[in-house]
C-alpha cells in the first residue's frame, strides 16, 4: 500500500520533471558531496578522512532528500535556458558574440569540407563508372543501369570505398541547417536549426511559429509521443550541464593535489557524452515534431477557422499570410463559416519546445 500510494505520488509529480530535474540534481550534489569529503593536499595525493564516512541519521537523510527535492524544484524552470546556453544562444555580450563567431566559424568550415568531400567522391566515383563502362563496351544499357551491377560486384572494392565516405559525409552534412549564414556554435543549435528550418516548409509553415498552437490540438496519444520524445532532450541535457558543473567543481576543489586533479576527467567525459545523446536526442524530438506537423497541421487550420485548402499551392498561400497574423503581423485572413471543429487537447508546449 505504501509502495503504491509513493508511485502515485511521483506520477503526480511528473515524470519529465522526476528524470529531466531531480535526477541530475540529486547525482550533481551526491557527486560534490563525494568530493567535499576528499582532503587535498598541495601537491600531494588525496586523503580520505580518517574516521571514514560519517553515520548518516535518518532524520539528517530526509533533511537531505527534502533539500534535494526543493533544489530540483527551483531549477527546473531553467531546463528551457540550459537548452538555449548548450545551442549556442550566449547573449550580446562582446566575449559572447567573440567566442560564438569563432565557433561558429569552425562549425561552417566543416559544412563546407563536408559538401566539399561528398561532391570530390560524388566526382569520383562517376568518372571511375563511366571509365569502366566505356571500357565494358556494352551499349545495350545506360550508364546509370549498368552502374547498379557494376557496383555490386565484389571486385570493385576502390567504389565501394568512394561510396562509403561519399555516404558518411553526406550524413554528417545532415546536422547542418541548409544555409550556411544560419549555422549555430554548437552541434546542438545546429542540429536543432536544420529541423526548424525544415519542418513545415513545404507548406508554407514555420515551426516556431506553429509549434505552440499544434501542441494544444494534439490528440492525447500523440502528445505523450512527442512528450516522451522532449523528455529525453531535456534529461541529457541537464546531465550534461550538471556534470559540467560538477567538472568545474571537482577541479577547483583539487587544484592543489597533483595528479589527484585527473578525478576532474570523470563528470568531464560524462558531459561530452550526455552532450552527444542530447544532439541525438534532439534530432529524434525533431523527427516527431514533424509527423505531428504533416498529421495535424489541418487541425490547426480548423481552429483558427481557416478554409481547408484543395491544392498545395492554396495550402502554401494561405500560410504565408497565416504566419504573418501569428508573427503579430495584421494580415486579411479570409476565414470558414460555422463553428471550429473540437480538436484532441494535449498539452501545452511553449513556442520554443521544438528548438
Amino acid at each position: 500500500m505504501q509502495a503504491s500510494s509513493l508511485l502515485e505520488t511521483g506520477s503526480k509529480v511528473g515524470r519529465s520533471f522526476s528524470l529531466a530535474t531531480f535526477l541530475p540534481t540529486t547525482a550533481l550534489l551526491l557527486w560534490i558531496a563525494f568530493v567535499a569529503t576528499l582532503s587535498p593536499t598541495f601537491g600531494k595525493p588525496l586523503t580520505w578522512p580518517s574516521g571514514g564516512l560519517p553515520d548518516v541519521e535518518w532524520v539528517t537523510a530526509g533533511l537531505v532528500g527534502t533539500a534535494f527535492l526543493l533544489l530540483a524544484l527551483a531549477l527546473h524552470p531553467l531546463v528551457f535556458a540550459t537548452t538555449q546556453a548548450l545551442e549556442g544562444y550566449w547573449g550580446p555580450s562582446p566575449l559572447a558574440t567573440l567566442m560564438a563567431a569563432r565557433a561558429s566559424g569552425r562549425h561552417r568550415a566543416r559544412l563546407h569540407s563536408l559538401e566539399a568531400m561528398t561532391e570530390k567522391h560524388t566526382q569520383q566515383l562517376e568518372d571511375r563508372s563511366e571509365a569502366a563502362y566505356k571500357k565494358a563496351s556494352v551499349d545495350h544499357v545506360s550508364v546509370d543501369e549498368w552502374m547498379s551491377g557494376w557496383l555490386d560486384a565484389d571486385e570493385n572494392q576502390t567504389a565501394q570505398s568512394l561510396i562509403v565516405v561519399r555516404d558518411a559525409a553526406a550524413k554528417a552534412r545532415e546536422r547542418y541547417p541548409e544555409s550556411a549564414s544560419r549555422v549555430l556554435p554548437t552541434a546542438l543549435g545546429n542540429a536543432l536549426r536544420r529541423e526548424e528550418d525544415r519542418i513545415g516548409a513545404q507548406y508554407g509553415l514555420d515551426a516556431l511559429t506553429i509549434a505552440g498552437h499544434l501542441a494544444v490540438l494534439l490528440p492525447p496519444d500523440q502528445a505523450e509521443y512527442l512528450d516522451d520524445s522532449r523528455q529525453q532532450l531535456d534529461t541529457a541535457v541537464r546531465l550534461c550541464a550538471a556534470a559540467l558543473f560538477a567538472f568545474v567543481a571537482t577541479a577547483g576543489w583539487l587544484v592543489v593535489s597533483g595528479w589527484s586533479l585527473l578525478l576532474a576527467l570523470a563528470p568531464l567525459c560524462f558531459a561530452f557524452v550526455s552532450y552527444q545523446s542530447a544532439v541525438a536526442a534532439a534530432q529524434e524530438y525533431m523527427y516527431v515534431f514533424g509527423v505531428m506537423v504533416d498529421l495535424n497541421r489541418f487541425a490547426v487550420y480548423k481552429a483558427m477557422r481557416l478554409h481547408l485548402p484543395e491544392s498545395g499551392q492554396e495550402e502554401v498561400t494561405q500560410n504565408e499570410r497565416l504566419m504573418r497574423l501569428l508573427s503579430g503581423v495584421r494580415t486579411n485572413m479570409a476565414y470558414a463559416s460555422g463553428e471550429a471543429s473540437p480538436v484532441g487537447a494535449g498539452a501545452v508546449s511553449s513556442k520554443r519546445d521544438a528548438s
